[in-house]
């Protein structure tokens, strides 16, 4: 049985109208009607299995409605201050990572841009010495 025909089945077998079954499923009322009318072609089989369960306990008999997602846990002060700690060791690592890596590459170009500058100041000084015009700065 494809999706569109189960999710149909499932409510009419509840009696609800899609209005009603949409929370009982943990879904909007338009997305019962897209599933029914077969617009929506793939469903993962998560929110299959939370949309039976909701309808049909695990047993197979009828079950209570969808009660939404589990309510926010609270950490405790000691759980948050180790996550804390973990965060900034891991930015420390990545800073000084960034860092060497940065140091590595200037290191690896210095000598090259070393010898352009060279080059440049060359080229500079041969051009007066010809007659060349040198560009006006601002």
């Amino acid at each position: 049985m494809d999706w569109a025909a189960e999710a149909r089945s499932l409510r009419a077998a509840k009696g609800l109208t899609q209005e009603e079954f949409a929370p009982l499923a943990g879904v909007s009322r338009n997305t019962i009607q897209n599933w029914e009318n077969g617009r929506v072609r793939r469903v993962s089989n998560r929110t299959k299995a939370r949309v039976r369960a909701a309808c049909l306990g695990r047993d197979g008999t009828e079950s209570r409605a969808f009660e939404g997602p589990p309510k926010h846990r609270r950490y405790s002060d000691e759980a948050i201050s180790s996550l804390h700690q973990a965060l900034d060791m891991i930015l420390d690592n990545a800073r000084s990572t960034v860092v060497e890596k940065v140091t590595e590459i200037l290191e690896h170009y210095a000598g090259d841009l070393s010898s352009l500058l060279d080059r440049s100041e060359t080229e500079t000084a041969h051009a007066g010495k010809s007659g060349a015009r040198r560009p006006v700065r601002d």
